[in-house]
């Protein structure tokens, strides 16, 4: 059973209801909004948003991408390349995962299986083809979804990137920004510093942690063919 709802996991993130296990993730303690600790909870609408991104791109339930990452073991960067990957060039998910698993990187898995990146967007398809690490590999598969599909500028999340801002972090500015009309390079060095928070800023958009999906929904554009550029 457990290996029958890993596969099922890693190759739609959808199961019918008899096939859940019961999994209960106390990952993060704190989840609302505090102004007497206005830092307590940012970690979770880091990773809450960064899911309801990955989720609505790629259409399935966000709680799935929580039990993915649970029942296959797989890292919330593989993920963003395994579906990029999966909805790009069609390859299957769960020969994805497995070749993840065998392999050291990568760069490793395309070569055994011999995928060609050549029409992927250049920057993905640089990263790919450029032996890097594999956390800037999913990098460059989340910055050309916020370009793409959120509306991004480019040389906004360049800034951010070059900043050392992690993808989660980029993430939230970046749906903050396009919520808002403000930089998202502003409100994120704010948080860095110390003068403001993410829970803060979310708070003082009115924006509550159960409403992101449903904004980002509003915000992504529908998916075109990818070009190369």
């Amino acid at each position: 059973m457990k290996i029958l709802i890993a596969m099922m996991l890693a190759l739609g993130f959808a199961l019918p209801s008899w096939a859940i296990p019961t999994i209960s993730c106390h990952c993060f303690q704190e989840r609302s909004y505090d102004p007497a600790r206005p830092a307590a909870a940012d970690d979770y609408f880091l990773a809450s948003t960064q899911n309801s991104l990955l989720a609505t791109v790629f259409d399935f339930p966000k709680r799935d991408v929580v039990k993915a990452k649970m029942a296959s073991g797989v890292s919330g960067e593989d993920l963003w390349v395994i579906q990029y990957l999966n909805s790009n060039l069609g390859l299957d998910p769960d020969k994805l995962t497995a070749s993840r698993k065998r392999f050291g990187s990568w760069a490793e898995v395309l070569e055994a299986l011999q995928v060609d990146t050549a029409q992927l967007p250049r920057a993905v398809a640089d990263a790919f083809g450029g032996r890097v690490a594999d956390n800037a590999i999913a990098a460059a598969v989340v910055d050309e979804i916020l370009v793409t599909r959120l509306g991004m500028a480019s040389e906004i999340i360049s800034r951010l990137r070059s900043q050392n801002y992690n993808s989660k972090e980029v993430i939230l500015a970046s749906f903050l920004g396009c919520k808002s009309g403000e930089s998202p390079v502003d409100m994120a060095a704010a948080v860095r510093s110390g003068g403001q928070s993410w829970g803060a800023l979310l708070n003082h958009h009115r924006i509550e942690p159960s409403q992101i999906e449903t904004l980002l929904k509003q915000q992504i554009s529908p998916r075109t063919m990818n070009k190369r550029g």
